[in-house]
């Protein structure tokens, strides 16, 4: 793998770029970002001896070039992972997880209020109940609200929703990253059909388990 490398900078910033980049300002990445720095500043020193005239010497320096390299690309692999805790906790603690601003995006998006409040109550009470999804189910059907009462009723001019939670386990960096496994802990509005219910951008994100 080509390394681009550049002479140790006045700001440490400017040597911690790219995607990966992790920061100064949380104390727990200052002894990885100083062994970066030692790691790429010993390199450009060794890389002067690279072409000496002298065999032996220009034999060590490949050597030890290369160990370099292999030192900086397991440097790169911890930042990756940290970057990727960092990320999380920033997710965890941005307006996206408000849920209140959430929901009312989803019911600002056209058609879906509509959608939302249609009735999903079975009117067949006295027959034989059929069950191709989940609202159809006994559990929905009586859910009870606060007051004792069901939840879910016909003609009411307010909207009432149902939320179900789902997780989902994956490794963020897939087979041949580093080992990393994630937990994601959703929202999904029962409210919605099947066919819009699971979709990416319908679904609320309310945790992440690093």
């Amino acid at each position: 793998m080509p390394l681009v490398l550049q002479p140790p900078p006045e700001q440490p910033r400017e040597i911690n770029q790219g995607r990966f980049a992790i920061t100064y300002s949380n104390l727990s990445n200052s002894p990885l970002l100083e062994h970066e720095e030692w790691l790429l500043s010993t390199y450009l020193q060794i890389e002067l001896y690279k072409n000496h005239p002298i065999f032996h010497i220009k034999e060590c320096s490949t050597i030890l070039l290369e160990d370099l390299t292999a030192a900086l690309l397991e440097v790169e692999n911890w930042k990756t992972l940290e970057w990727e805790n960092q990320r999380i906790i920033a997710v965890q603690s941005s307006e996206l997880r408000n849920f209140k601003h959430w929901l009312g995006r989803l019911l600002c998006r056209p058609g879906f209020e509509s959608i939302l409040d249609r009735d999903i109550l079975d009117s067949d009470e006295g027959g034989k109940r059929e069950c191709g999804d989940i609202v159809d189910t006994e559990t929905i059907q009586s859910l009870q609200g606060p007051d004792g009462r069901n939840f879910l009723k016909a003609g009411i001019d307010e909207g009432r929703y149902v939320f179900g939670l789902c997780m989902d386990g994956f490794q963020p960096h897939g087979r041949g990253g580093p080992p990393c496994s994630v937990g994601a802990i959703y929202l999904a509005c029962m409210n919605l059909p099947p066919n819009l219910r699971y979709k990416a951008d319908n679904l609320f994100l309310a945790g992440i388990i690093p």
